[in-house]
């Protein structure tokens, strides 16, 4: 009696080609989701690093502002120019409009540093608002009667104000990369020691789901 011939390889792997398709399928569909997560993580990190970067810019140049201010155009001399007008005097002072152009300029940037702050808020990082705050007051505190002051407390000044604005741009800096650490490389050993774990996890959850 002859025995029936054994089926072959491909015809026994034809038998579960469907089960092939269906794997194969599911294996592109998460290749893409993880691609599309990294895709839209890698753009929001460069958006947030965008508006850091535009708000470190402005605070920047917050600084310069008020240290020129404090250093070099607080300490004009008043200019006082008397005009009678019948049997009135009138005084006019240089170092009123010095320091109302030096407000103006304070007060416009700083609100564009808090709008893009209210942006980085909704994405997520925890920005704070006393930082800004304390930049505010160090740099427009008494401007008006800058010209009172001594050389080394206008010297003070500007150190305070330089010092609140470093504070601003490390606290956003540190906030991202809270928010988005960076990308350390993994040896290859250490891969394959987590790839190998996970699978050990993922058969016993298989085997005992109450574990």
């Amino acid at each position: 009696m002859v025995n029936p011939e054994s089926p072959s390889f491909f015809a026994q792997v034809g038998q579960y080609s469907w089960c092939i398709t269906i794997v194969s399928v599911f294996l592109v569909l998460i290749g893409w989701r993880v691609a599309y997560k990294n895709a839209v993580r890698l753009a929001t990190r460069s958006e947030t690093k965008s508006l850091i970067d535009a708000i470190s810019k402005l605070v920047n140049e917050i600084s310069d502002l008020s240290i020129d201010y404090w250093l070099n155009k607080s300490n004009r001399n008043v200019e006082i120019n008397e005009k009678k007008i019948k049997g009135l005097s009138k005084r006019t002072s240089g170092a009123s409009t010095e320091s109302s152009l030096f407000l103006m300029l304070l007060l416009a940037k700083v609100a564009q540093v808090s709008k893009l702050v209210d942006i980085l808020k909704t994405r997520g990082l925890d920005v704070q608002d006393m930082l800004l705050s304390n930049v505010y007051e160090k740099a427009s505190l008494d401007c008006e009667f800058s010209y009172k002051f001594t050389k080394h407390d206008r010297a003070v000044r500007a150190q305070e104000v330089m010092d609140s604005c470093m504070s601003v741009i490390q606290g956003l800096y540190d906030t991202f990369q809270k928010s988005h650490p960076p990308a350390k490389e993994k040896p290859l050993l250490q891969i394959i020691k987590e790839a190998d774990s996970n699978l050990d996890k993922w058969h016993k959850h298989l085997t005992d789901p109450a574990a």
